[in-house]
């Protein structure tokens, strides 16, 4: 079926096989179309490289290319370099399963220490929306708490050897962050500066942690206590040990508050890191999973918090890639009467602006950072 977004705002080969190819499973429709897109004789296999890899989709290209048989020939046409698709699959799934390795021994140490938490994203998505452990680039462990338990977090912590810090250019050591910069953290954003401890191997040069007293900005405007998102929780397995995760409703708005913060902050725009097909993908995957009752409890929770229209956000640029993945139940209950916030960015900065580009454009322009200008957000 022919996606309006993909065959009409961005004809350029390259981003019609990228969201050709962005789906859990290929029908031979789509083997076929990818195979005519490869055709083409403007098709510029560096820009589809780079774009694969800028939206962190290159391992679920990778199980694609292995296993609907783009490594074989089909009549003139060739898949240049499908080893380098199908060893990105490969390395990130030997890299999960060690992050997921250690993540289970810091699971036993919080379980010990009694500490209440709920896992966030990584490795709760990567068991429930993609069913495969190689799929999803996972970087580190988010982890919800109540802001009373900082302390005996970074006790648990500080015991399996984790130091609240940043890696060194080399890798060899952990260096501490720069007070202004711990200061700025604590009173204007939710999340601790990160807990790392190195890895020394090759696919796992470090592992981080981090943690989350809210999943909501502090200047957005919106809140839910989280010992009532801690009391909703609910139990899952990472690495065989018993965990917890949050309610599906609340994991599916964390998971639109997650893409919102990123997809509108100039901290992440700077980086390259707002616009990522992989983040919209994960909502529409979640989508299709909410039966009615969840989705009216979404609704309702969302509503009652105000946080209707980063629930909306969300939803709503995910439907322009996946149309047929987003319940129209849930865009009606969710979109606010004023819908020129779409295209809004930088409220997080202190310095909101509206972007000149729509969507479409703008999701693959890689220049889009010089215009957001740079963040106040200090992150040395």
């Amino acid at each position: 079926m022919s996606n309006s977004f993909t065959d009409n705002r961005h004809p350029s080969p390259e981003t019609r096989l990228l969201l050709t190819m962005i789906k859990t499973n290929l029908s031979d429709e789509d083997v076929d179309q990818c195979w005519a897109l490869v055709g083409t004789p403007e098709f510029d296999w560096g820009r589809f490289v780079d774009l694969a890899a800028r939206h962190r989709v290159m391992p679920l290209l990778g199980r694609h290319v292995a296993r609907y048989g783009f490594q074989r020939r089909r009549g003139d046409l060739e898949w240049p370099y499908p080893w380098l698709f199908v060893a990105a699959y490969h390395t990130n799934r030997d890299r999960n399963l060690a992050l997921l390795d250690e993540w289970a021994r810091l699971i036993r140490i919080l379980n010990d220490s009694g500490l209440r938490y709920a896992i966030r994203k990584g490795p709760v998505l990567a068991d429930r929306l993609h069913r495969d452990p190689g799929v999803r680039q996972m970087e580190d462990l988010d982890v919800l708490i109540h802001r009373s338990d900082v302390k005996l977090l970074r006790e648990a912590f500080t015991a399996a050897g984790y130091v609240q810090g940043k890696a060194s250019e080399d890798l060899q050591s952990i260096e501490p962050f720069a007070r202004t910069t711990q200061a700025y953290w604590n009173i204007h954003l939710n999340n601790q500066l990160p807990y790392v401890k190195l890895g020394h191997r090759l696919h796992v040069p470090k592992f981080d942690i981090d943690v989350c007293l809210d999943i909501f900005q502090p200047n957005s405007g919106v809140s839910v206590p989280v010992s009532e998102l801690l009391d909703r929780a609910r139990p899952f397995l990472i690495g065989g040990e018993p965990a917890w995760k949050l309610g599906d409703a609340d994991e599916f708005i964390d998971l639109c508050s997650h893409l919102h913060k990123e997809a509108t902050s100039v901290f992440y725009i700077e980086r390259g890191c707002d616009l990522e097909l992989s983040k919209f993908l994960e909502v529409a995957l979640a989508s299709k999973l909410l039966d009615l009752p969840t989705q009216e409890e979404i609704i309702q929770r969302a509503k009652e918090s105000g946080a209707e229209g980063i629930v909306y956000y969300s939803l709503h640029f995910a439907s322009q890639l996946f149309p047929y993945h987003i319940p129209e139940r849930m865009l009606d209950g969710l979109r606010p009467a004023n819908l020129s916030y779409l295209d809004e960015y930088g409220q997080a900065d202190g310095a909101p602006k509206s972007w000149h580009l729509p969507f479409p454009d703008r999701l693959f322009l890689t220049e889009r950072a010089a215009e957001a200008g740079k963040s106040t957000i200090p992150s040395t």
